[in-house]
């Protein structure tokens, strides 16, 4: 069993509550959008019990969304809390030789940045429920409302998933690049303190040391970690501009029919 199923096995109930609150908040959101649409479009006005109706949605989405969203990043840093004493743990109980194979290196990286990433993506598994379960209702309703147009639509979509997905693999090659070279540079960092004594005496050696080692790891760190950064960039960038057309799309096919 591997780390992170071993801490959502321990918060299994805490987990399925987030996701709970999260798809109830989707179906809100859905829910607000029809009311919207329902009382609010197709009337010339709005009385009073609309409205107050209205805001009764919006605080109820509100309330929920707010709940699922604290609930998880409590939870986040309590898997936080157990990667980490986990690990620790592993290490102890782990034989020496095992744990030189590894390298003191790995593990403080695993310790510090794998354990933060892991909690950080436990942290936006709400968003990712939420915009999931809003986009099916949202094709659902679409679906519902003109066939033709839920089609034109799923198929503008289909493209941009099937775009999108190059680019994220494209910024995952390159992410993982990066964390190797961070392996490296731990290792580094920690030769920087333990030969402190020696790298003082000998200014050659550290002036080698800095440039060759050091140096060169940080830039490879820095070079990776920008091309993966701008891979994630170009791929929210392109997923933004293809909603924008997705939703112009729409507009144009429903005022042609």
């Amino acid at each position: 069993m591997t780390l992170l199923q071993l801490v959502l096995t321990r918060h299994q109930k805490s987990v399925l509550w987030a996701c709970a609150l999260s798809l109830a908040s989707a179906a809100l959101s859905v829910g607000v959008l029809a009311f919207i649409e329902q009382r609010l479009l197709n009337t010339p006005t709005a009385d009073a019990r609309t409205l107050a109706m209205l805001a009764g949605l919006l605080a109820a989405l509100f309330a929920v969304s707010s709940t699922a969203q604290l609930l998880m990043r409590k939870l986040g840093q309590r898997v936080l809390f157990d990667l980490r004493r986990t690990l620790a743990k592993r290490v102890l109980d782990s034989e020496l030789a095992q744990v030189e194979r590894v390298g003191a290196a790995s593990l403080l990286a695993s310790l510090n940045s794998d354990a933060e990433q892991i909690s950080h993506a436990l942290v936006s598994l709400p968003h990712a429920i939420y915009g999931s379960a809003v986009s099916l209702g949202a094709f659902a309703y679409l679906a519902w409302l003109s066939w033709p147009l839920f089609l034109c639509i799923a198929l503008w979509l289909a493209v941009t998933v099937a775009l999108a997905s190059r680019m994220l693999a494209r910024c995952d090659a390159w992410f993982a690049r990066s964390r190797e070279v961070e392996d490296a540079l731990q290792e580094s960092y920690q030769g920087l303190v333990h030969g402190h004594r020696e790298l003082t005496l000998n200014r050659l050696r550290a002036r080698t040391f800095y440039k060759d080692e050091l140096c060169h790891h940080a830039e490879q760190a820095r070079i990776y970690g920008l091309r993966a950064d701008s891979w994630a960039a170009i791929n929210d960038s392109f997923v933004n501009v293809m909603a924008l057309g997705a939703i112009g799309l729409a507009l144009a096919l429903a005022a042609a029919t």
